[in-house]
Formats: structure tokens, C-alpha cells, sequence
């Protein structure tokens, strides 16, 4: 896991710090290429920006 996203998770509330370390699993698993931000780039290029990101 990307040390800025674990620094993040083990900054949240016990309930909200379970679901972030789910989320970060999940992402880690089905999108490798998020793990970066020129990974991001290239995700937002064939999906685009997700509205609540914009």
C-alpha cells in the first residue's frame, strides 16, 4: 500500500479506518495501476474523473 494512503487510513475514526484499508485492498487488487499517479492519469484518461474528484 502507498505510504500517503496509509498514513491517511490510520488517521481515520476506527469504523472509517476498517473501510478505507478495505478500500485500499480492493484498489491494490483490481487496479495496480492507481498505485501511482501517472497510473491515475491513465485510468481517468479511459473512464474519466469521477464527479465527486472534479
Amino acid at each position: 500500500m502507498n505510504q500517503d494512503v496509509e498514513a491517511f487510513n490510520e488517521n481515520q475514526v476506527p469504523g472509517e479506518q476498517e473501510i478505507c484499508n478495505m478500500l485500499a485492498v480492493l484498489i491494490n487488487r483490481f487496479l495496480p495501476e492507481a498505485q501511482n499517479p501517472m497510473g491515475l492519469q491513465n485510468i481517468y484518461k479511459r473512464k474519466g474523473v469521477p464527479e465527486h474528484l472534479k
